[in-house]
């Protein structure tokens, strides 16, 4: 039995040896094709990095890109043209682009949306005055509006006020303590200032109450107390208050003067002064005129910082030196 024995064994591990050997050449040719095939990618990665991209794609995104922008450039002057808006931006040059529509300025300044929704029904598109203004305003900018009464310049000033105010943390109404301050020269603008406000109330909760003489002191005294975050107010009723510690503006943080040109002529001077006293001097001020004379440009340069200047229209040349 041995040499058959012997023989099995042998035929075994020749067996096994062909076994390991077809083994070895069927990795060997793995490797080699993965090999192969790696080398064949990087040769085409190199291929694709020394090629020349083509420029026409780029360029063309580009050329649109820029003829876009023009187009856009072109629009607000000829608006500006149109509507012989000026801007002097002064020594910040920060000139803010006008919103052509009210779709425009949604998009621009999503916190305007709810508020364009009460305010602007009926109409179509900003005035020039609330489509130049309202960018500056909600920028936190110091202003000047020179525009003749009837512009919409109400709600050019109030927008961005109470955008401002909508963004606080804390939007409760505080006891006699108001937000926003607009001062009027007449009793008559400023319940009109109080009417445009109050349209907002029910989209936003904002409380507005309308401070003037001849109107029943007993319920703007409770308005106060009750707390309201707008006080829209004529010069004379307001100091009354203040001195008998009935309103509190230490925060209010957005201040307006509407019609400053007539609060100086009815010489409101003095007592603008006087309420400037009671103001944080951290805040934000909108002034607005129908005219440009030396006296209004003083008081601007006292108590506004580093403004914008928009002329509007005729204001432009009514200029009184």
């Amino acid at each position: 039995l041995f040499p058959y024995t012997t023989l099995f064994r042998s035929e075994t591990e020749l067996l096994k040896k062909s076994n390991k050997s077809k083994k070895g050449k069927k990795e060997k040719k793995e490797k080699k094709q993965k090999k192969e095939k790696r080398s064949k990618g990087e040769e085409a990665s190199k291929k694709r990095k020394r090629e020349k991209v083509p420029a026409t794609e780029p360029t063309a995104k580009k050329q649109k890109t820029a003829q876009t922008a023009s187009s856009s450039a072109k629009q607000i002057v000829a608006y500006r043209k149109e509507n012989r808006i000026s801007v002097d931006t002064g020594d910040h040059g920060d000139d803010r682009a006008p919103v052509l529509s009210f779709d425009e300025c949604k998009a621009t300044f999503p916190g305007t949306s709810e508020l364009l929704d009460a305010f602007c029904k009926g109409f179509t598109k900003p005035t020039p005055i609330q489509a130049q203004c309202w960018p500056i305003g909600l920028s936190g900018r110091d202003l000047i509006g020179i525009a003749e009464t009837g512009s919409g310049k109400t709600l050019g000033f109030l927008l961005p006020g109470i955008v401002k105010l909508n963004a606080e943390v804390d939007t409760k109404p505080r006891k006699r303590q108001p937000a926003i301050l607009v001062l009027a020269p007449t009793r008559e603008l400023a319940m009109q200032s109080d009417i445009v406000c109050n349209e907002a109330a029910a989209e936003t909760g904002i409380r507005s109450v309308c401070i003037a003489g001849g109107l029943d002191r007993g319920a703007q005294n409770q308005a106060l107390k009750r707390g309201a975050q707008v006080v829209v107010a004529t010069p004379g009723r307001l100091i009354s208050l203040l001195e008998c510690n009935e309103c509190d503006l230490s925060r209010t943080k957005y201040l307006v003067l509407d019609e400053a040109d007539r609060m100086l002529d009815m010489g409101f001077e003095p007592d603008i002064k006087k309420i400037m006293s009671y103001l944080p001097k951290k805040r934000q001020t909108v002034m607005f005129s129908a005219t440009w004379p030396e006296e209004i440009r003083a008081l601007a340069s006292q108590y506004l910082k580093n403004p914008t200047k928009v002329k509007i229209g005729r204001a432009s040349c009514r200029e009184r030196v």
